[in-house]
């Protein structure tokens, strides 16, 4: 199959420049197409404060058709569905469900660079990453586009924070892209050393498809409180992990492995890799039991947006000392606490199903509950002990600490 001569400058638009451009083979039995990258060097600035202009990068690919090179991706104009968007799954006040394209032009992006993957012999595609590094971190953008039918379409789609440039691997005809990413800033006490993505094509008859296969990044599956003392505390345990039937909410997480770091035990979990069997000393109630499980990936684990809310009943709180529980140390007037009955002075004792032996207990007991109505069991100034019912309210801005562990 013939094609005429290939000329990007007159294709890019207007106040764009080339950067490069090169013939891929992305479909089978049509010529090569042309994939170009170019930039606009008077891109308005974006970061707060900045002034001035700056290079946006685009990328383009072109096919020979009727007697013509023709447009048949925009990275620019290409929309990313709202499933596949960064903001898929947030809150209604902070989602933006307007269509967003691949590469936003609007962002200060550079670092654009292209390159064929083929996942399986009837499936190659074209690879784009790009990378927003005036972000405080550097925001990187994964794209994967087939052209099977002629026509563009968008097999996966990623934005995050520190998410490095993809490799591709493996033999020709059974590749996959190895795609380096930082760890999560969910758990607390974590070395940020770089982790990896696998994604590559999923193997299933009817959910076959371009996807995350594996996470270097290991995680137990719970929620948890994390406050200034060792150990953490379950606030739940997420369905289908490796914690769902080993742990309970409630459990004080002493120990991974017999190492008990002074807050958190990020650190430990970051030496161990996802397959390894975990020994954890857990304190339940006035048992301390040994469960062991099998540590998975967080290509399992939950999105951002699923982060528990945190809540509050409005109340402040304070270790205590001689007798079990948290002192309260101030109510809010007309808070839940309030209408509960709770009082200074009084020493919450359990909060649902959290026993509460340090101010991160609470958080782990509220994170997620707004609503909920709670039992709490509190020891009053002269002595007596009470359950009282408090359903606390969601508190968007509040400084509960919960970690994914």
């Amino acid at each position: 199959m013939t094609t005429g001569p290939f000329n990007a400058a007159k294709l890019v638009p207007a106040g764009y420049k080339v950067v490069s451009t090169k013939a891929m083979a992305l479909a089978a039995g049509q010529p090569d197409y042309h994939v170009v990258i170019s930039e606009n060097p008077q891109a308005p600035a974006t970061v707060a404060g900045e002034a001035g202009t700056g290079a946006t990068q685009n990328v383009q690919v072109f096919a020979f058709r009727d007697g013509a090179w023709a447009e048949v991706f925009d990275a620019a104009d290409k929309a990313v569905p709202y499933e596949m968007q960064g903001d898929f799954g947030a809150p209604a006040d902070l989602r933006d469900d307007s269509p967003d394209p691949v590469l936003n032009q609007k962002d200060r992006l550079g670092g654009a660079t292209v390159a064929r993957v083929t996942f399986a012999a009837d499936h190659p595609a074209l690879v784009i990453y790009g990378e927003d590094k005036a972000n405080p971190h550097v925001l990187g953008v994964l794209a994967v586009v087939d052209f099977l039918d002629g026509t563009s379409h968008l097999d996966h789609y990623e934005m995050a924070q520190d998410l490095g440039k993809p490799e591709v691997t493996g033999a020709e005809d059974a590749q996959h892209l190895e795609v380096p990413n930082y760890w999560y800033p969910w758990l607390q006490g974590g070395d940020p050393a770089k982790y990896t993505q696998t994604v590559g094509m999923t193997s299933g008859q009817d959910d076959k498809g371009v996807a995350v296969l594996a996470d270097s990044r290991p995680w137990i599956g719970a929620w948890v409180g994390v406050g200034t003392g060792s150990g953490v505390t379950v606030s739940r345990v997420i369905d289908g992990s490796p914690a769902e039937g080993v742990l309970e909410v409630g459990d004080h997480i002493a120990s991974v492995n017999g190492n008990n770091p002074e807050q958190g035990l990020g650190a430990e979990l970051l030496k161990l890799t996802p397959g390894d069997e975990v020994e954890l000393l857990v304190l339940r109630g006035k048992e301390n039991l040994t469960k062991t499980l099998v540590l998975s990936d967080m290509s399992k684990a939950p999105t951002f947006w699923q982060t528990p809310v945190p809540s509050t009943i409005g109340v402040e709180v304070a270790p205590l000392s001689g007798r079990p529980g948290i002192a309260v140390t101030k109510v809010t007037p007309g808070s839940p606490a309030a209408k509960a009955g709770l009082a200074k002075g009084d020493a919450i004792q359990r909060v649902g199903d959290v026993p509460a032996g340090s101010t991160a207990d609470l958080d782990a007991a509220l994170n997620g509950r707004g609503g909920e109505e709670l039992e709490v069991e509190v020891q009053k100034v002269d002595g007596t002990t009470k359950t009282v019912t408090v359903t606390p309210k969601e508190d968007k801005d509040g400084d509960g600490i919960v970690a994914l562990l």
